[in-house]
C-alpha cells in the first residue's frame, strides 16, 4: 500500500523537527551562552554644586589623579579661610598662656619694683639718719620707731613687687592651658574638614581608564547624586554567561574558559571570579528558545589577554577548558 504524498511530507517534516531538536539540545551542552559587561564608575562630587569647567572628552584616555571636572568652590574657600583665622587664634591664645604676660606687662611690672627699690633705699636712709638723731639724745624713740616702721613698710613693698613680677612670668594654670590645647585641636580638625571639602571641588579621575560618557557639563548641577562623569577603569570588563544546574557542578572559582563570538580571534580566554548561589531562569538576553524554561546559574568571567579587547553587549560562547 502506497502512503499518500501528503503524509510522506508530513513524515519527512517530523523527522527533520526531531533531528532538529536533538542537534539544538547537542549544541547546547557543548557551550553556554553569555556577554560582554562593562563595570563603569561614575563620578560625582561630595557637595552638591553648579559645574564650573569639564576637563575631558567622551572616549578621552585618563589617569589616576586627573581632573574630571570642577565645581563652584566659592562657600567652600570662605569656609576654608574662616577655619584657617580660627585655629591661628586658636594657636596665638595658647602659646599667650604658655609663655607669660606680654612684654608691656612685664615693664610695669619692673619699674614698680625700681620705685618700691629707691623708696626702700630713702627709707634705709631716713632711718640710718634718726638713729644718729637718737644716739645724740637730739629726738625722741618715737621718731625712731616711726622711721623703723617706715623702712619696713618699704621693704614689703619691694618683696611684693618681686614677687609679682615673679608670677607674670609664669605660664596659665594647668586647666588654661589645657582648655586652650583642646580649642586648638578642635580649630585644626574644622581646618582639615574645611581644606578636604575645597579640595573635592576639583574630581579627579579614582583610576586609569577610559572616560566611557559625559554626563552633565559646565553650568550644570551635579552632587552624590547626580553623577558628571562616567568611566571605564582598565580592566573593568567581565563576560557573564549562563551554566545549566546540571553542568554548575563542574565550575568553580579560578576555572578557566574558552571565549567565541562572531568575528572574533581564536583562543580568547577568561577566568571565572564568581558564580552565583542562587538558580534562576535564562534571562532573556540569552536569546534561546529551547532553553529559555531552563534553570540556569549565573556566573562572571574576568576576560584574559586579548579577550579585553570585546565590546559591551557583545555576546559570546563559553565552553570549559578541559
Amino acid at each position: 500500500m502506497k502512503l499518500k504524498p501528503v503524509i510522506l511530507l508530513l513524515l519527512i517534516a517530523a523527522c527533520a523537527g526531531l533531528i532538529a531538536n536533538i542537534s539544538l539540545h547537542r549544541k547546547e551542552a557543548d557551550y553556554w551562552q553569555g556577554y560582554v559587561e562593562d563595570e563603569t564608575v561614575l563620578a560625582a562630587p561630595q557637595d552638591t554644586g553648579r559645574i564650573v569647567s569639564m576637563a575631558v572628552k567622551k572616549g578621552m584616555r585618563v589617569k589616576k589623579g586627573d581632573l574630571l571636572f570642577a565645581i563652584d568652590d566659592t562657600d567652600a574657600k570662605a569656609a576654608f579661610e574662616q577655619a584657617t583665622a580660627q585655629a591661628e587664634q586658636a594657636q596665638a591664645v595658647l602659646e599667650n598662656l604658655q609663655t607669660g604676660k606680654r612684654p608691656q606687662e612685664l615693664s610695669v611690672q619692673k619699674s614698680a619694683i625700681d620705685d618700691a627699690r629707691a623708696g626702700l633705699k630713702l627709707a634705709q636712709e631716713e632711718y640710718d639718719r634718726k638713729r644718729d638723731l637718737y644716739d645724740s639724745n637730739l629726738i625722741t624713740q618715737r621718731a625712731v620707731e616711726s622711721a623703723k616702721a617706715s623702712l619696713d613698710s618699704a621693704k614689703a613693698r619691694l618683696a611684693g613687687a618681686e614677687k609679682q613680677l615673679g608670677v607674670a612670668n609664669l605660664p596659665a594654670r594647668d586647666k588654661e592651658v589645657e582648655a586652650a590645647s583642646k580649642a586648638l585641636e578642635a580649630a585644626q580638625s574644622a581646618l582639615k574638614t574645611a581644606a578636604w571639602r575645597l579640595s573635592q571641588r576639583r574630581v579627579a579621575s579614582p583610576t586609569d581608564g577610559i572616560v566611557e560618557d559625559v554626563i552633565r557639563y559646565a553650568g550644570e548641577m551635579a552632587g552624590p547624586d547626580k553623577p558628571a562623569v562616567m568611566l571605564l577603569p582598565d580592566g573593568a570588563r567581565k563576560i557573564r554567561f549562563f551554566v545549566p544546574q546540571d553542568a554548575v557542578a563542574g565550575i568553580a572559582i579560578g576555572k578557566r574558559v574558552s571565549v567565541a563570538c562572531d568575528g572574533c580571534a581564536q583562543g580568547l580566554s577568561a577566568s571565572i571570579n564568581y558564580v552565583s548561589p542562587q538558580a534562576e531562569f535564562t534571562p532573556p538576553v540569552i536569546y534561546s528558545v529551547g532553553s529559555r524554561e531552563k534553570l540556569v546559574f549565573m556566573v562572571e568571567a574576568k576576560p584574559e589577554g586579548a579577550t579585553v579587547s570585546l565590546r559591551a553587549g557583545q555576546p559570546v560562547d563559553i565552553r570549559p577548558v578541559p
